[in-house]
């Protein structure tokens, strides 16, 4: 049966080699997901890719949709620091130069970890945290605004108020629904 518990790492590292163990882990996960695709990935070959046993993998992972779920996890807190430089001089650029960063910032994001969208497409159901998630979609949300004013709160892509560049607002500063 899946995994689906909002930890999905079984065992979380004490020790640095366990810490380098689990790191090994997810990037050969990573490495097989952006080669194969998820679904052709197994946890054998991620065990192997590794450098591990496949019992040392299962002592870290149930199945595979728990590295898929640590994965995309990871993905979320990255990409809110990939974002945060270039909507903190929102302010300062032009909408042309901001849509060229924007998409620049994209396509180096994806080109840096090729599970990305495989993960994306996966036909499993990734919770991914739901706050980060949130947080990264106001950051971007509020930057749209800066440079559309018109953009409304109704018709952002948040559906959300402004919220400061810090992430702290007040309760009228929260996404509604």
């Amino acid at each position: 049966m899946p995994s689906v518990s909002s930890n999905p790492v079984r065992v979380a590292p004490q020790q640095e080699r366990s810490e380098r163990r689990l790191a090994g882990f997810l990037d050969a996960a990573a490495e097989l997901f952006g080669e194969v695709g998820y679904e052709a990935a197994t946890m054998s070959a991620i065990a192997q890719r590794s450098g591990s046993s496949i019992g040392a993998l299962y002592n870290y992972f149930p199945d595979k949709q728990a590295i898929a779920l640590t994965l995309a996890n990871q993905y979320t807190q990255e990409m809110a620091t990939h974002w945060k430089p270039l909507m903190e001089h929102v302010d300062n650029l032009t909408p042309r130069e901001f849509a060229n960063l924007f998409i620049e910032r994209i396509t180096e994001f994806v080109r840096q970890r090729p599970a990305y969208l495989t993960l994306l497409s996966a036909p499993v159901r990734l919770r991914r945290d739901p706050a980060a998630k949130r947080a990264l979609r106001v950051m971007i949300a509020n930057a749209l605004r800066v440079k559309n004013p018109s953009l409304s709160d109704q018709r952002s892509p948040t559906g959300c108020q402004r919220i400061s560049p810090d992430g702290q607002g007040h309760d009228d500063a929260l996404c509604r629904g």
